[in-house]
């Protein structure tokens, strides 16, 4: 890729790897850039709001998250002190 071409993407999240997806399926090459070495093992997102699945349902991914969801009581979600963040 010349450095005039394609799009640069900086960071992998969940808005990073849609924007990647969604210019790779039309053929606009892209150099995703990310600081992490891999997956994070901390929560970042704690909840998907209904726009983000549309988006993820447009991809075909959303039925994959619903499948690896994990539910919390709403006691839990409001106090969580161990948080890495």
């Amino acid at each position: 890729m010349h450095k005039e071409d394609g799009v640069a993407i900086i960071g992998a999240g969940p808005v990073g790897l849609i924007v990647a997806h969604e210019l790779l399926r039309r053929n606009v090459p892209i150099r995703l850039v990310e600081k992490r070495p891999g997956p994070s093992h901390a929560t970042r997102a704690f909840t998907l709001h209904a726009r983000s699945m549309e988006m993820f349902e447009h991809i075909g991914v959303a039925h994959r998250l619903e499948e690896a969801r994990q539910r919390v009581s709403a006691r839990r979600a409001a106090c969580q002190p161990d948080l890495d963040v």
